[in-house]
């Protein structure tokens, strides 16, 4: 696919840097289906990802129709499926304020600013909280095994990964 200006090329580079880990610790416990992909709290969870690495990437200077476009490319890309669908649905879904929708990009949101070093001091948020007291589990060697990494691989557990185990438990 041809990029039209550096933004939209940056923009995707830090969208796709941002999924691929995430898809790559999802393929480790047994992948993703099709449907997967369209659960909300999924999809929340993963345009929050791309969209805050795109915006980080560009260093927040770039228009809404580059990070739209990007959006688009990272999820054809990244899950091999149509990008453009899944972002018009993700988009939908944020402008309609689908509480699932919402509560994954709010997850999203706290595994991101935790990853890029913002939540010092926030310990009263649930999901950092539960990350926190549960450090030291099976996932901390394949992350670094410091607690910094420790940390981040269980806020991603007791979010995305945990509704991806439920939808799993309900046959998807």
């Amino acid at each position: 696919m041809m990029f039209f200006g550096s933004k939209r090329k940056k923009a995707t580079v830090g969208a796709e840097a941002g999924l691929r880990p995430i898809i790559a610790v999802a393929q480790m416990k047994g992948g993703l289906s099709t449907f997967h992909y369209s659960d909300p709290y999924l999809l929340g969870f993963l345009s929050h990802i791309a969209v805050s690495f795109a915006k980080t990437e560009c260093r927040d200077k770039q228009r809404p129709e580059d990070i739209g476009f990007a959006l688009q490319v990272s999820f054809t890309n990244v899950f091999n499926l149509n990008g453009p669908a899944l972002a018009e649905r993700a988009t939908e879904m944020m402008v309609n304020r689908n509480p699932q929708f919402q509560a994954g990009a709010d997850d999203a949101a706290v595994y991101f600013l935790y990853a890029i070093g913002v939540l010092q001091g926030h310990e009263d948020i649930p999901l950092l909280k539960e990350a926190k007291e549960n450090s030291g589990g099976p996932m901390a060697q394949m992350f670094g095994g410091d607690e910094r990494s420790d940390v981040g691989s269980n806020i991603l557990q007791f979010s995305f990964l945990q509704r991806v185990d439920e939808l799993r438990g309900a046959g998807f």
